[in-house]
């Protein structure tokens, strides 16, 4: 009898819970924690225990026994499920799934840290899109899907305009954080006035209400990446000269960057003097220098307006895969968990 050889044997156990997602045959998503911390698969080197916590995603070919898994670490292996069934404990109690209902497994790692996530959607593919890990539902407007930070990503040219929209119901109005990764391809050297790409943006009807965006000149007398939250202003420093080298780090524009934008219209602690209701993070870092801090009269709520992923943009050159977004309910400042989907 083959022996079973365990991969990472000298690696210490999460003291992460994992979370799942089965995509069903069907169409149907199941969401729950996983009974088993290994999947059995018989490989071309033998029999094999794959930890579930170094699992991205597993995918079902069409006789939904043989199924390749990419890796935490960009690795993919193809073998056959050994396993008869996946046991998992979902909202409605214990359910196990027979292998050959399966499409695809989608594992992810859920420690303290998520408390106070409302939003989550990985952009994988279409159907992620729709279906987020958590918060609400989205429509796929345009774009393909293509290599992301984590797994895959959606891609948009900036001639296409929105790529994506969600609702907005339950995203906190007066304070809160949007996070996501983005990679940029094929844009101008210079940010020239007026044609900055929207990386995502909170619409009542048109108006604007939170935004994230570049920049040449904001009409205030800022430049570079500019966070917008109901009328308050937060840029990397003044207005003029801005290309996305100096945005983003010379050489770097066109490598994945972490955005963040984070509001508290009582003063964000821990950012300049505490009093700024506006602030953007870039790869960790406070990038904003200069704030202008004009609310609008009446901010109001949030209700029924919708996110939007890369809307309608004036910058005609270039693209972006957009990854892994997350909004929490808290201004959050520290991002040492960017690493983690």
């Amino acid at each position: 009898m083959a022996s079973v050889v365990n991969c990472y044997p000298d690696e210490p156990a999460t003291n992460q819970q994992l979370s799942v997602i089965v995509d069903l045959v069907d169409g149907s998503r199941i969401n729950g924690s996983p009974e088993a911390s290994s999947v059995p698969l018989e490989t071309s080197f033998g029999k094999m225990s794959i930890p579930l916590e170094r699992i991205r995603r597993g995918d079902f070919r069409d006789d939904r026994r043989t199924v390749e898994l990419t890796l935490i670490n960009g690795d993919k292996l193809t073998g056959t499920w050994s396993g008869e069934k996946f046991g998992l404990q979902a909202l409605f109690g214990k359910i196990s799934i027979p292998a050959e209902l399966m499409s695809g497994v989608s594992v992810s790692t859920r420690g303290p840290a998520a408390a106070g996530l409302l939003f989550w959607n990985t952009m994988e593919s279409e159907r992620d899109v729709k279906n987020g890990r958590i918060g609400a539902k989205g429509k796929f407007v345009a774009g393909k899907f293509a290599d992301g930070k984590f797994g895959k990503g959606l891609s948009v040219d900036f001639t296409q305009g929105v790529a994506a929209v969600f609702p907005v119901d339950g995203i906190p109005a007066r304070k809160g954080c949007m996070e996501l990764w983005v990679k940029l391809a094929g844009v101008p050297q210079g940010i020239t006035d007026g044609a900055g790409p929207m990386l995502f943006g909170v619409f009542r009807k048109e108006t604007p209400m939170l935004t994230l965006s570049f920049c040449n000149n904001d009409g205030f007398s800022g430049g570079g990446l500019l966070g917008y939250v109901y009328g308050t202003r937060c840029n990397t420093g003044g207005f003029g000269g801005w290309t996305f080298d100096r945005a983003l780090g010379a050489g770097t524009e066109q490598e994945w960057h972490h955005y963040a934008l984070v509001w508290d219209l009582d003063g964000i602690k821990g950012v300049d003097d505490g009093t700024k209701k506006t602030a953007v993070f870039l790869d960790g870092k406070l990038n904003g220098k200069m704030w202008h801090q004009a609310l609008l009269e009446n901010p109001g709520d949030l209700k029924g307006s919708e996110l939007r992923i890369m809307h309608e943009q004036t910058i005609r050159q270039g693209s972006a895969v957009l990854d892994n977004l997350k909004v929490w309910d808290y201004p959050k400042i520290k991002f040492d968990d960017r690493f983690i989907e």
